[in-house]
């Protein structure tokens, strides 16, 4: 959840310092692996493991759909062709097989790990940049919402609740927020640089997150976040969570669909889901 919505479901629920509020209002939860993916289906934010062949430049030119095992160099989601030439002059670079195409993806991210303090700043612009894909389905007051506040951030990392994924110079690349609702996990918010989206990263961060929780002796990952959009609910349903109903939802949670709905998000379409840990 972003800005201002995120401090108000924290003051809302009672949490000084704590981190209640969405799994991916904004991306991330957003990866974190989608299409458009801002966070990947994986940002803030579909299929992960498919090339995606829309939303290309302008400057770019699909010419061969039927080989997709070429890319332009500087705008890698472009299928091109082998004799194919960007508006730059750059020409394709080979990007193999299907297969070979998601073991690539499986090895971008090295490690995940605890943030720390100084990638908060790092964090927010992260998670800003995966909003960018609620802008293009309508959803601007989301993509406009400030990042987490700095002192909410901060809070999470002194308590070792602030993962990142990070790259080969071990630079996050994706982040996860997490706290403790209703003796579970809860996932605050997930959001994947859209340079980073549609290589399961956004998937690898849960996993890391699920890892974290049962060696705190948690029993499952809770999370809340929008049925409809295709990088949220359906994303993280893929991911292994499941949609709770009636009483299945928490008090915890309860409260924080309440917060969510005082501050204007749509109830219909806000729920809450839950991936046990083993």
């Amino acid at each position: 959840m972003r800005g201002e919505v995120a401090r108000h479901v924290v003051d809302a629920l009672g949490h000084p310092g704590g981190l209640p509020g969405d799994g991916g209002a904004h991306g991330g939860q957003v990866d974190a692996d989608v299409p458009v993916d801002g966070h990947e289906p994986d940002p803030r934010r579909g299929g992960a493991g498919r090339l995606a062949r829309t939303a290309r430049p302008r400057s770019h030119r699909q010419i061969d759909t039927r080989s997709p095992r070429w890319r332009c160099p500087c705008a890698p989601d472009t299928v091109t062709s082998p004799t194919w030439r960007c508006a730059r002059g750059l020409g394709p670079q080979e990007i193999g097989s299907p297969a070979r195409r998601r073991s690539a993806r499986v090895g971008a991210v090295e490690s995940s790990r605890t943030a720390r303090a100084d990638e908060v700043t790092e964090v927010q612009r992260i998670e800003v940049a995966s909003g960018a894909p609620f802008r293009e389905i309508g959803m601007a007051d989301v993509a406009d919402m400030p990042p987490l506040p700095r002192d909410v951030l901060a809070a999470a990392q002194r308590a070792g609740r602030l993962r990142v994924a990070v790259d080969a110079g071990d630079r996050p690349v994706a982040f996860a927020v997490v706290d403790l609702v209703d003796g579970c996990a809860h996932v605050q918010q997930l959001s994947v640089d859209p340079g980073y989206a549609r290589r399961g990263i956004g998937r690898g961060l849960l996993d890391d997150v699920a890892g974290w929780a049962a060696g705190a002796g948690l029993p499952a990952l809770t999370l809340t976040t929008f049925r409809s959009v295709p990088w949220n609910g359906p994303y993280y349903a893929r991911c292994g969570f499941r949609e709770l109903t009636g009483a299945e939802v928490t008090p915890g949670l309860a409260g924080l669909l309440a917060a969510e709905a005082a501050l204007g998000l749509d109830p219909a379409d806000r729920i809450a889901m839950r991936r046990p840990v083993a």
